[in-house]
């Protein structure tokens, strides 16, 4: 029987027993196979002396030979993936906390870095000297400089980020995203390489 496996690049589950359809994507002809090769358990956490481990493809092409020996099995995914355990424990003070905290820190370090940015480059001098050669008069506190470069900045900032509030301008991913993606990968690509080196993977 012809059976398609897939691979996930990386897994998380909330259940201690971690079964086929949690790391991967399986296909065949025959429906109730596939039930049953999903439901099939690969290992439990529970067991385990550690909430993250990784896997290979091997590993789970076993599991499903000893349970159906005649399976011909076709992976068309990853080699290699991490899995890792989470346990829901919610906790909206600890969690609020949390948010206000980070965002005071960037609040308040965005603009410290700001400012010191203005003041290396000596921004009020440059819109002074701007707005003399432009009206020819001595400039007020406030001007529609200062103004419209405010306006600009929230704008880019926006632009850049792609998001305002929780709505995106455009449907592309990103930066933040691209740059989380991509330090996952290195994670994961390190966890791997040291689970191989110190023996922990669940291979073959």
């Amino acid at each position: 029987m012809k059976i398609y496996l897939c691979l996930k690049e990386g897994a998380i589950v909330r259940s201690p027993q971690v079964c086929v359809k949690d790391v991967a994507t399986v296909y065949c002809r025959k429906s109730a196979k596939c039930q049953q090769i999903r439901q099939l358990l690969l290992f439990d956490f529970s067991k385990e002396d550690h909430t993250v481990t990784a896997l290979t493809a091997l590993f789970v092409m076993k599991k499903i030979w000893e349970k159906i020996p005649e399976a011909d099995i076709t992976n068309m995914g990853a080699t290699e993936l991490v899995v890792e355990l989470v346990k829901d424990r919610w906790q909206p003070i600890l969690t609020f906390l949390k948010m206000g905290f980070v965002s005071l820190v960037l609040f308040f370090g965005g603009a410290f870095s700001m400012m010191s940015f203005h003041t290396d480059v000596g921004l009020r001098d440059t819109f002074a000297r701007l707005y003399f050669q432009l009206t020819g008069e001595a400039k007020p506190p406030v001007t529609i400089l200062e103004v419209s470069y405010s306006l600009g900045v929230c704008i880019g900032i926006i632009v850049f980020f792609n998001h305002i509030g929780s709505k995106k301008v455009t449907h592309d991913p990103t930066p933040i995203q691209v740059q989380m993606r991509q330090y996952e990968k290195n994670v994961e690509q390190t966890f791997l390489a040291a689970s191989d080196r110190k023996g922990r993977s669940k291979d073959v």
